[in-house]
């Protein structure tokens, strides 16, 4: 497995590298459309993009790295080693030097596990900030340098927002690592892969409603966001579980299953999507209906065609009725 995973990275690498000459030949092009307004115009163009990579990329970066490192793992510590590494965890945690020195091991121990639980919480509520903010991001943008720039600083930031949580960063080279799985993500994310996704999806999956465009069109851009928002699900949980592993002295690093990723990211937006819900009240069932009422206006010619589509139709219209009015209340 670690040898597939070497070369699935390798070669996520070179598709990475490709990525990146099309999205600055792209941003290339659009330099040159904005110039040809006037020189002040490339100017304005180059100094916004700037301007935008500095706040959403390079800031992100500075901060990590102003966080203090937890260090390196002490290979076969002696007790003493052990004791000292103990009494860091408890500091950086929130206990003074006195609380530290006045406790025992066990209660030491009790304390950095309870105090994990409870940031484990609070890097639970970021993850699903950042995740749900990718999902609307990317699934409304449809372009591949938005969504590099979203997926990327969502990234970034959730990583940063995780760290800051538990006090420290990693060590150099696991928040080098941490980067790598960022770029990789960020490429794959805003590469042709999503969108091939979202086509793929909406054929196999409703493959009698491949002849109505708003549908197919409303799918492909539900399955763009659910990539790029398990991309961004996967490198928030890679980095709290770097930073829950540094303090419980676990010697590998827990890198999240597929399975346990889309079920971290499908809960994290079913959530997202009640609370809309909720916010949005009549606004939001007159979207669906709008959505629904062109849907069914592509598929009147097609569906005379085909019972089973005809019926496929009618149930599918009765479980959106039925889910965007919620539950019924007594």
């Amino acid at each position: 497995m670690a040898a597939i995973y070497r070369w699935i990275m390798r070669v996520a690498l070179f598709v990475s590298a490709i990525f990146i000459l099309f999205v600055l030949r792209e941003l290339v092009t659009w330099y040159v459309f904005f110039e040809k307004f006037g020189a002040w115009a490339g100017i304005a163009y180059v100094v916004g993009v700037l301007g935008l990579v500095s706040y959403f990329v390079v800031l992100p970066i500075w901060n990590i790295f102003a966080l203090p490192s937890f260090g390196t793992p002490v290979e076969n510590p002696s007790e003493k080693q052990k004791r000292q590494m103990l009494e860091r965890r408890g500091r950086i945690l929130g206990l003074s030097r006195s609380e530290v020195k006045s406790r025992g091991e066990a209660e030491l121990l009790s304390y950095i596990h309870k105090e994990i639980a409870r940031r484990s919480e609070e890097a639970a509520a970021i993850r699903r900030k950042h995740v749900t903010v990718t999902f609307i991001g990317t699934a409304a943008s449809q372009s591949a340098v938005v969504d590099l720039f979203v997926v990327i600083s969502a990234a970034l930031k959730v990583t940063w927002k995780t760290f800051q949580v538990y006090g420290v960063r990693t060590p150099l080279k696991d928040t080098l690592a941490i980067f790598r799985e960022i770029a990789v993500g960020g490429a794959l994310g805003a590469s042709e892969i999503a969108e091939t996704g979202g086509e793929v999806f909406s054929h196999f999956a409703f493959k009698s409603f491949s002849k109505f465009p708003a549908w197919n069109f409303f799918v492909e851009c539900l399955a763009d966001g659910l990539v790029n928002s398990y991309l961004v699900c996967r490198i928030a949980m890679i980095a709290e579980n770097y930073c829950a592993t540094a303090y419980t002295e676990k010697a590998a690093h827990w890198q999240p299953t597929v399975k346990a990723t889309y079920r971290a990211t499908f809960d994290i937006l079913h959530e997202s999507g009640d609370q809309i819900r909720k916010a949005l009240g009549p606004s939001y069932k007159w979207a669906i209906d709008l959505l629904f009422r062109r849907a069914k206006s592509d598929a009147e010619p097609a569906a005379e065609e085909s019972s089973e589509q005809k019926g496929l139709i009618t149930k599918l219209t009765e479980y959106f009725n039925k889910w965007r009015t919620g539950p019924e209340t007594t």
